[in-house]
């Protein structure tokens, strides 16, 4: 009832087998556990409404003021607030927030991106955020950053207040092939992320700007990606095949946006 499959496809690897699915939700449907009865006995059922109630409480914990934190006792973040506005947005709760609170929230958010560049935070990245440096850099962290405030925002019904100028470099598509070609393609579950973070911010410049190019530049990378995608499973992968499992996590990574 709530979703509606529009086609479906498994892949088999040497430990584990891996199933496609592309389904759209259904608009306005909201399932609860009730009605997944039939696939859940009843005690499955109590159990996961006592944990959805546990998580809503939990976040509710986490804020202090217009910021919210990782976990108890720990200081408020930018990206925790972030994660925090989009987990209650999950759960449905975000929908009664008081219209002073959804405002007040929004503008401490905005009042993080840097008027130059159009980067969120970026002066907060610290050293120690870079530390696992075959995962993270500092132009990931605020990447990163950038990309879960946009989507606060969104879920906000707010827009930032300046564009995204940092990414005037990838209007060439040289620059951009360049970008994507130099990885780190021996980890795709990694790259994907970076990648991840660039198809979003040209949906938003495109958007905003009302600017073709940026949309151009979204079907080059897509159309990269079609050229990187192993014929064999479907997946991404660097020189040598990654493990299924990590060629997964990109896929996962980039699959919305050929649907967006």
């Amino acid at each position: 009832r709530c979703f509606a499959v529009e086609r479906q496809a498994e892949i088999g690897g040497s430990n584990l087998n891996v199933h496609f699915l592309v389904a759209r939700r259904n608009p306005g449907a909201s399932p609860t556990f009730d009605e997944l009865e039939p696939w859940l006995n009843a005690e499955r059922a109590r159990r996961a409404d006592a944990a959805l109630v546990d998580t809503r409480r939990w976040i509710e914990r986490q804020w202090q003021g217009q910021r919210a934190a990782y976990a108890d006792g720990q200081p408020p973040t930018l990206m925790a607030t972030c994660f925090a506005v989009l987990a209650e947005e999950c759960l449905g709760t975000l929908p009664a927030w008081a219209e002073e609170r959804r405002q007040a929230l929004a503008t401490s958010i905005l009042a993080e991106q840097d008027s130059v560049s159009g980067l969120f935070a970026p002066e907060t990245v610290r050293s120690e955020d870079c530390a696992w440096t075959s995962h993270c850099d500092p132009t990931y962290i605020r990447h990163q950053l950038t990309y879960f405030a946009l989507s606060a925002l969104t879920a906000l019904q707010r827009e930032p207040l300046h564009p995204l100028n940092f990414l005037g470099e990838f209007r060439d598509t040289r620059y951009t092939r360049g970008w994507l070609d130099a990885g780190p393609w021996d980890n795709p579950w990694n790259h994907s992320n970076r990648i991840m973070f660039l198809l979003r911010f040209l949906i938003h410049a495109g958007r905003r700007e009302q600017d073709d190019t940026w949309m151009q530049i979204f079907d080059f990378v897509l159309d990269y990606l079609d050229e990187r995608q192993s014929p064999r499973t479907g997946l991404w992968h660097g020189t040598a095949e990654a493990d299924v499992r990590a060629g997964v996590f990109a896929a996962y990574h980039f699959f919305p946006f050929y649907f967006w």
